[in-house]
Formats: structure tokens, C-alpha cells, sequence
């Protein structure tokens, strides 16, 4: 029984070892058919990868012949460079050459000088001696003319043509009939006068190119006053005051409105001398109220032969009634963006409270030509003549975003007196436009393309106040427009990208910086009266803060 249990025992251990023996064996197999399984993985990777490669290796292949063309290329460019650099060498040698050569003709003529000793101090003497007798002689000669046509005012005088353009030049008095688009134009120039009280002026393009010269400048004015009580004698010697010369003719006087071709040259011993007529306008925006003083309406300026072009463009020029505004509570009046179902582009119309809109004549179907233009404003000088402005616009010369025009969709921003000048109303004409008004400022209300605009930035008068316009922000206060490489942007050009259709008038009757929509100037840039102006205050800055600081109030006016 024992030996019987002793052999069960020993199968049983026996059984056991075989068991674990045969787990061992299978857990060594699963081990290798694991190491098989991740080997065929590793397989497959490297095949994907061996494929990426010779896909890579084909692109660099195409790279590479890619590259030998273009080093090819290289060569051959290398190659025409190393010509054109040994021509342009000759070119240097031949032009030093040539130098040389002027070198050697000046030291001559220098020497030549030197031999003939010439007086510099005496020979100025001299042409200062004869331009007072030419002088004297022309005045003598106007004067002669100014009583032949005063004596026979219906004769035509007419010029010999072999003769040298001098004041001895007759007055041809005409009593044709003016054109009637002519006329027409003359009277919207009498209403632009009686509301700013100066004359509209149209100059050719020309003008405000910097090296533009000419032997001659024609200069036509339209005088509001009757032909009979005209002196064209005193009104001569009035208009070289202003522009302070002696060198101006009168060509022709036309009856009807009184209009006066005149001529401006500088002559030398009968040799015309070249006029600079960039210094010629900035000369003439100066003066553009004494202008006014004499009644000019209408003045042209530049080139006549660009004159008829020029007109014709000017007579859409015309004062709109109908759409005039005044833009306060008790008017035309709205809180937020005008929501009038009217398209003016992307950008918001802001009720611009406290100004008067004069509104121009543009075009009959104007809401159709103008769909989706934006609104903007220019402030203007007066010293830069505001009549000019209304003919179009011109790039600004401080271009701390770039180059173009720049403008603002924010009439607050517009009044800052850097750009927008306060003037005070002293003339009695003036004092009659606006009644019991003290100040008058003007801004330019304009339509622009959206696309036009070619950047909107932040504000450049280093405002401090954290607010300019509660509906602007400062970041996005300026707008550049696109001006085409064009010296200047004419209102009238059907291509323009930007038209004014409104005059904007803002009448105070103490000085507009005490308005409280004004507060923002006093932390911002603000030119010192005893300095250099660029902000046009018409009050010593001291005394206007003073005044500020003492509570003085302004009210704006409307009649």
C-alpha cells in the first residue's frame, strides 16, 4: 500500500515537471513569435522609408538639374554683366576724358576772365542803373497807353509782331459779349465770395511741380465792380503791390463783369529771364485777402494755354442750397451713425454738431455716383488759400504715415487749429456774413473710394487726452489716400479718388478753443505765437489759456 502511494507520488511529480517543462517551452515560444511579429513590423518601417528616400533622392535629383540650369543661366547673365560693365568702363573713360577736357576750357576761359579784368562790383552797378531806367521808361510808356485807352476805348491796338514783349505791350478793350457758360461761372464765383470773402482761384498743374519755369505767367482776374468806375491804372499798380513786382502787363480788358488778362515776365536787356512759378504761388497764398480787398472774384493762374481746360472743369463748380445743413439738436441732428439706408462705404457718418455745410453741386445722380464712398473732412489755412484748396487737393509734405492725402473721418479732429487755422473776423464784409460772429474756422467735407485709402493710423498732434472724438478712436483718426502719384488731386477730375461736395463753416463769437469739444487741444501740440506757426490760433496761446482758465465761454453761431 505503501510502495503504491510512493509510485502515485513519483507520477505525480513526474507529471508536474512535464507540465511546467511545456509552459516554459510555450511562454519561449510566444516570446519568439512576439520578437518575430515586431522584427516584420521594423520590415515594413524600413521599407516605408527606403521608399520616402528614393522619393527624396528623386526630387534632388530634379533639384539638382533644376540648379545646373540655373547656374548655367548665372554664368551667361555673369557673362553679359562683365560686357556691359566693360562698356560702361569705356563709357567712364571717355566721360573723364570729356571732364577733363571741360577742365581744361574753364581754367582757359578762367584765365581769359583774369586778363580781361572784369569790375563784378561796377558791371552790377551798371545793370542796377539800367533796370531803374527801364523801370522809369515802362511806367511812362503804361501810363501813355493808360490814357490812349481811356481816350479811345473802342479802338484795338493792336501789337507789331516784331516786337520784344515789353510793358510798351498795348490794352486791347473788348465789348464782346462774355460766353455765356462764361458768365454763368462768374456768378457761382460772386456766391463762393460772399461766403468766405475770397476770391476762387484755379491754377494749371503745372504750378506745383517744384522745378516747373516759365518766361511768362498769365494772370486773369474777374473784378465784382462796374466797367465804368474800373481805373485799370490803379488797379495795375494795386496788383504789383501785391505780388511786389513791377513786371506785369495788361493784355486785355473785356467788358461786361470786368475782366483782365495780364502778364507777368522778367526781362533782362530784352532777354527774357525764367520765372519760378512754385516760388510765384507760395508768394501769392499769402496775399489772397488783399485780393479780396480789390473785389477779385476770380483769378487763373499758370500756363494759358491750359487755361480753356482748365475752365471747363470749372464751371461744374456751383453752390448746392438744397442739401445745405446746420448740424446741431435744433437742426439736422442724429446720436451714433446716420442710419438713412444711403451707402457711404464701410466706415460711420458722425453728426458733425456745431458746423454749417454749404454744400457744392457735384453731379445730377449723386447717391448713385457716390455708393459706397466714404465721408471724410480737410481741415485749411487761409494763408494757403482756401479758394485753391476747393480745386483740388494736394499730397502732404509731412508724411508720418506715408505719402498721399490725408484727411480725417472726424470734424473735431479736422478743427484742431494745426490744421484747420482760426481766423478772426475783423473786415466789415465779413463782419456782415456773420452778423455777430468773432471767429471763423472752414473745413473741406469730402467723399473718398474706400479703396483709395491706403492706410488708417493713429493721430500725429501727440495728443495726450486719452478721448479726441468720443466716436473715434485715436488709433484710427487719420486716413491716407491713394493720390496716384499726381501733384495734386483735382476735385473735378472724373477719376479723382476724392471729390469735396461741402463746405463746412463753424462761426464763434469768442475763440473756438473754449468750446468744450476743444479741450483735447490744450494736451495736444500747440505751436507758441512768438514761434515758427504751424497751428494757426489768431490769438497768443498764453492769453487763450488764460482765458480758459478764467471761464470764458463760446457759443457757437448760426445766422
Amino acid at each position: 500500500m505503501v510502495d503504491q502511494r510512493f509510485s502515485n507520488r513519483t507520477a505525480c511529480k513526474k507529471s508536474n515537471l512535464e507540465y511546467k517543462n511545456r509552459d516554459e517551452y510555450i511562454q519561449s515560444e510566444n516570446s519568439s513569435i512576439k520578437q518575430l511579429i515586431v522584427s516584420n513590423r521594423r520590415y515594413e518601417q524600413l521599407e516605408n522609408d527606403n521608399k520616402e528616400l528614393q522619393e527624396k533622392i528623386k526630387r534632388l535629383d530634379t533639384l539638382f538639374d533644376i540648379l545646373v540650369n540655373r547656374n548655367q543661366e548665372l554664368k551667361t547673365q555673369v557673362e553679359d554683366l562683365i560686357i556691359e560693365n566693360q562698356q560702361l568702363q569705356q563709357k567712364i573713360n571717355h566721360r573723364n576724358e570729356w571732364e577733363n577736357q571741360l577742365k581744361t576750357q574753364i581754367h582757359d576761359l578762367n584765365e581769359e576772365c583774369k586778363v580781361l579784368k572784369i569790375d563784378k562790383d561796377d558791371l552790377q552797378k551798371q545793370i542796377v542803373a539800367l533796370n531803374e531806367q527801364y523801370r522809369n521808361h515802362d511806367l511812362q510808356l503804361t501810363e501813355i497807353w493808360m490814357k490812349i485807352n481811356q481816350t479811345l476805348p473802342h479802338i484795338d491796338l493792336q501789337k507789331s509782331n516784331d516786337q520784344n514783349v515789353s510793358s510798351e505791350e498795348t490794352i486791347e478793350t473788348f465789348e464782346e459779349s462774355i460766353p455765356p457758360e462764361e458768365e454763368t461761372y462768374y456768378k457761382k464765383c460772386k456766391e463762393y465770395f460772399h461766403i468766405t470773402q475770397m476770391p476762387l482761384i484755379s491754377v494749371s498743374d503745372d504750378l506745383f511741380q517744384n522745378d516747373t519755369n516759365l518766361t511768362s505767367i498769365y494772370l486773369i482776374f474777374v473784378i465784382d465792380v462796374d466797367y465804368n468806375e474800373f481805373d485799370a491804372k490803379i488797379f495795375l499798380k494795386q496788383i504789383c503791390e501785391i505780388f511786389n513786382t513791377d513786371d506785369i502787363v495788361i493784355r486785355k480788358i473785356q467788358i461786361g463783369c470786368v475782366k483782365v488778362i495780364t502778364e507777368i515776365f522778367k526781362d533782362f536787356l530784352s532777354v527774357r529771364r525764367k520765372i519760378n512759378i512754385k516760388a510765384f504761388y507760395d508768394s501769392l497764398t499769402d496775399r489772397i485777402q488783399d485780393l479780396a480787398g480789390l473785389k477779385v472774384i476770380f483769378m487763373y493762374m499758370g500756363n494759358i494755354q491750359k487755361l480753356p481746360a482748365k475752365q471747363e472743369l470749372r464751371y461744374e463748380i456751383n453752390l448746392y442750397p438744397k442739401y445745405n445743413r446746420i448740424y446741431d439738436i435744433d437742426h439736422s441732428h442724429w446720436t451714433g451713425n446716420l442710419e438713412d439706408g444711403r451707402d457711404r462705404g464701410q466706415h460711420p457718418y458722425y453728426c458733425p454738431v456745431g458746423w454749417k455745410r454749404h454744400s457744392f453741386y457735384v453731379t445730377d445722380q449723386f447717391y448713385e455716383k457716390f455708393k459706397g464712398w466714404c465721408i471724410c473732412y480737410h481741415g485749411t489755412k487761409f494763408s494757403n488759400g482756401l479758394s485753391i484748396l476747393l480745386s483740388g487737393l494736394r499730397p502732404a509734405t509731412a508724411v508720418n504715415h506715408g505719402a498721399g492725402i490725408y484727411v480725417t473721418p472726424s470734424i473735431i479732429y479736422a478743427s484742431h487749429p494745426r490744421y484747420s487755422e482760426v481766423k478772426e473776423i475783423e473786415s466789415t464784409d465779413e463782419k456782415i456774413f456773420v452778423k455777430n460772429g468773432k471767429y471763423v474756422q472752414f473745413v473741406l467735407q469730402c467723399r473718398v473710394r474706400p479703396e483709395n485709402i491706403k492706410k488708417i493710423d493713429r493721430e500725429t498732434l501727440d495728443a495726450k487726452s486719452p478721448i479726441i472724438d468720443p466716436n473715434i478712436s485715436n488709433d484710427v483718426i487719420e486716413w491716407i489716400i491713394d493720390a496716384k502719384n499726381k501733384t495734386i488731386m483735382d476735385f473735378n477730375d472724373p477719376n479723382s479718388t476724392i471729390v469735396c461736395t461741402g463746405l463746412m463753416v463753424r462761426v464763434t463769437d469768442n475763440h473756438p478753443g473754449l468750446l468744450p469739444e476743444s479741450e483735447w487741444w490744450f494736451t495736444s501740440h500747440l505751436c507758441p505765437t512768438n514761434e515758427h506757426q504751424h497751428c494757426m490760433l489768431d490769438i497768443d496761446l498764453q492769453d487763450l489759456k488764460q482765458q480758459k482758465d478764467d471761464g470764458i465761454q463760446c457759443t457757437i453761431l448760426y445766422e
